[in-house]
């Protein structure tokens, strides 16, 4: 009788040919996943934080006021800047994506004065892609 042998068992022509087209086909679909499921968004080698001034190092924690004007405004996402308030750090994240960077910036210092919050005090944190 023609046939494989495994671990001393024997495995026809069409078990063999059966497992192997299994394999292949669970490989591709590993490879479909994970080409599928990456991410378009900035690699974070490519993004660039900006600080306009030291980080102020107190006694006492830094509280950024966060009334319920601002929290019903974000996140604000803008083809051009992004805002987010993250409350464990009690801080603000800027992500200034349009270009010129000094005009969206200006844009987002205004957006914070409205508010009353010092754009460029601690409760602030400033970062932009880097250009290539």
């Amino acid at each position: 009788m023609f046939g494989y042998y495994i671990n001393n068992m024997q495995i026809n022509k069409k078990t063999l040919i059966v497992l192997i087209s299994l394999v292949f086909l669970t490989i591709v679909l590993l490879i479909l996943k994970i080409t599928l499921s990456k991410k378009s968004a900035l690699p974070p080698s490519q993004i660039e934080t900006v600080t306009p001034t030291p980080p102020i190092i107190s006694p006492t924690p830094v509280v950024c006021p966060l009334n319920e004007n601002v929290r019903g405004k974000l996140p604000l996402v803008t083809k051009n800047y992004t805002i987010e308030y993250f409350p464990v750090p009690q801080k603000f994240f800027v992500m200034i994506l349009g270009r010129p960077f000094e005009k969206y910036k200006a844009e987002v210092e205004k957006w914070f004065t409205t508010y009353g919050i010092d754009p460029h005090g601690p409760c602030v944190s400033w970062a932009a892609p880097k250009v290539p």
